[in-house]
């Protein structure tokens, strides 16, 4: 198990239809299907049939699952058929194994689970896969920052502050945790080289034609409910290094200043060479008040999943009552 973590908009989509072109690599997309159902399930030792019945049905109420998995109920208990199940982890990895990826595959060797809010899980995850590994995506805040402001209509301070809260928790778990960090804009630049680092991570063979993955999503793009969100639109473009510095047409110089300000300390350690301006008291003020609202929703998401199963179920049911039919074609 190998879990793909960063702050939104750093590049984890590309690299996830990197790795999931390989035939040996299960890549999934987003969903938090395993932390969903981690409070009703990780005590189960009796995996029944009827608890294996009970558990397909709970992992659709996961909108992500539901959403763009491409996966149906009687797909899911044929392939439960095939195994045996012994725990909660046992079962996770059969879910995985249902991904209904675009690429053609053989024997799964690796799983890769790309999920830049995970961050914020690791110990979590670690529970349940005593022996996973993290690839840490790291990008050029300024990049990130602008990229979020376009795609979810974010505030600068308060994307800001969580670039640096995510990178300062995946930093916190390195000593613990097996981890492999690498800079978005090496990836751009030298992609050989830097996605070879990334499969020798994984202990999977690195085949060239992997960089070619995006040439299979805009085939299939216009008619897939995840590749065609409007802020994947460059997973179906050659890898280049064009947008790394696309945010200095994007940004105000006072913008720009507030994010150095903000990152620079942080961003030192992964060799983005961020000067600290000074900036006037209007500014600290909206990076406190940004601040206490990230610290307070990050609260909120994490004892959202340390809820009982049933309340997080009702609460995603009337989500999807409001939102799912954007995806239904």
């Amino acid at each position: 198990m190998f879990f793909l973590v960063n702050k939104a908009r750093s590049g984890s989509t590309m690299v996830h239809s990197v790795l999931d072109a390989h035939p040996n690599i299960c890549a999934t997309i987003e969903s938090r299907f395993a932390l969903h159902l981690y409070t009703k399930y990780n005590s189960t030792t009796d995996w029944t049939d009827r608890i294996i019945n009970s558990f397909i049905n709970d992992v659709f109420t996961d909108r992500g699952y539901r959403l763009f998995w491409g996966v149906s109920k009687s797909e899911l208990v044929i392939l439960f058929s095939k195994y045996h199940i012994n725990n909660f982890s046992d079962a996770c990895k059969v879910i995985y194994l249902s991904y209904n990826s675009i690429f053609e595959k053989n024997e799964i060797k690796v799983i890769v689970d790309k999920n830049p809010s995970y961050a914020r899980f690791m110990p979590e995850l670690m529970k349940i896969f005593p022996n996973a590994k993290f690839i840490h995506l790291v990008r050029d805040p300024r990049a990130v920052v602008s990229s979020n402001r376009i795609a979810f209509n974010g505030k600068i301070p308060r994307i800001t502050n969580s670039w640096i809260l995510l990178n300062g928790l995946i930093e916190s778990k390195k000593n613990e945790i097996s981890f492999l960090t690498i800079r978005y804009e090496d990836l751009v630049k030298t992609p050989k080289t830097s996605f070879q680092l990334i499969f020798d991570f994984l202990n999977i063979e690195f085949k060239k034609e992997m960089l070619e993955a995006h040439s299979t999503v805009k085939r299939i793009k216009e008619n897939h409910n995840y590749y065609s969100l409007k802020h994947h639109a460059n997973v179906s473009t050659t890898i280049n290094s064009k947008s790394i510095d696309s945010w200095k047409k994007k940004l105000s110089e006072e913008e720009v200043n507030l994010i150095n300000y903000m990152t620079s300390k942080a961003a030192i350690k992964y060799g983005y060479d961020i000067l600290k301006p000074s900036v006037n008291t209007s500014q600290l003020k909206k990076i406190e008040r940004s601040l206490k609202v990230l610290l307070l929703n990050a609260k909120i998401i994490v004892l959202f999943y340390q809820a009982p199963f049933f309340i997080r179920k009702n609460i995603l049911n009337l989500i999807g009552c409001f939102f799912d039919k954007r995806y239904k074609k």
